[in-house]
């Protein structure tokens, strides 16, 4: 269907007035950004996608968030006008940060309870780095444990802190129920290698692993030749450094780090052992303690 014949068959029983009475459209054409043409229309195809559904599947309810208010009622109303038939919304409070984002997808990479789209490793991470200010609230929210048993925790987590001891709780329950107890130990087991510094658990990371725990981090691919691949070479290959000398310098000093060891002579050899490249392959480079890069060796 082209937009014309979109128009001119459905989209005629939505009333302009009815539209920009929405208060959430009324909030957007008052704000300093305004609302663009395709942003207004947009509402009028999330309108006919519920029609659709309820036509072809005999679909009468939709579940969505509250920021879904005015894409339901436009369902509903087209629904309503086409058919005269009843349908139904539900609307679902958003669960938000402190600073009003939407959890698990305003920043970042989105998460997923789906298990084929957020991995083990991801969704426990996401849980074990919820600030200290949301994690109370979000415990509530998503553990199944008993109220009393969460009260409970919490209170003896104010009387004796512990770093991260409800974060791990939630990442460890909500990574059991997405993934299952394999999913759960995998997770504990590549964040153990990760934050343990452990060059022999880093070593039997697989590709996909590798690519999740370094997802975001640099990566480089570089050939390794016995007796010429040096500290220097490989500083140069990071991008890390605009020159030689700039290197050089960092390296004396102790600024730069393989597999987390420093080392402080440019010209020594990389050789094939754990201290310079693991078993499968990979070197971490880092720069200080924040700037970090993979090496690929082929």
């Amino acid at each position: 269907m082209n937009v014309v014949d979109f128009i001119n068959k459905y989209a005629r029983y939505l009333r302009m007035g009815d539209m920009l009475n929405k208060s959430s459209i009324r909030e957007r054409l008052e704000s300093p950004s305004g609302l663009s043409f395709a942003e207004f229309a947009y509402q009028t195809f999330q309108a006919y996608d519920w029609y659709h559904l309820y036509k072809r599947y005999g679909c009468r309810i939709q579940v969505g968030g509250v920021d879904q208010t005015v894409n339901i009622h436009n369902g509903y109303d087209l629904i309503k006008k086409i058919d005269q038939q009843l349908s139904f919304g539900l609307f679902i409070p958003l669960i938000l940060d402190k600073k009003g984002k939407k959890l698990g997808k305003s920043e970042g990479k989105a998460v997923y309870l789906n298990p084929k789209m957020t991995t083990p490793f991801g969704l426990y991470q996401y849980f074990m780095r919820i600030p200290d200010s949301d994690i109370n609230r979000l415990l509530k929210l998503f553990s199944f444990r008993p109220t009393a048993e969460i009260e409970t925790l919490i209170q003896n987590q104010m009387k004796n802190p512990q770093p991260w001891n409800l974060q791990k709780r939630l990442a460890e329950e909500m990574t059991l129920l997405v993934h299952g107890q394999n999913g759960l130990e995998q997770a504990k087991r590549i964040t153990s290698a990760l934050f343990d510094k452990n060059l022999d658990q880093l070593g039997n990371l697989n590709e996909q692993e590798i690519n999740d725990v370094f997802d975001g981090v640099p990566t480089v691919h570089m050939e390794f030749i016995e007796q010429q691949t040096t500290v220097l070479s490989v500083a140069m290959r990071t991008n890390f450094f605009h020159s030689e000398i700039e290197a050089i310098n960092t390296i004396r000093d102790g600024g730069l780090y393989i597999n987390y060891n420093r080392h402080s002579k440019a010209d020594d050899l990389i050789e094939d052992k754990p201290e310079h490249i693991l078993k499968n392959h990979i070197t971490i480079v880092s720069l200080g303690k924040r700037n970090h890069c993979l090496v690929k060796w082929l």
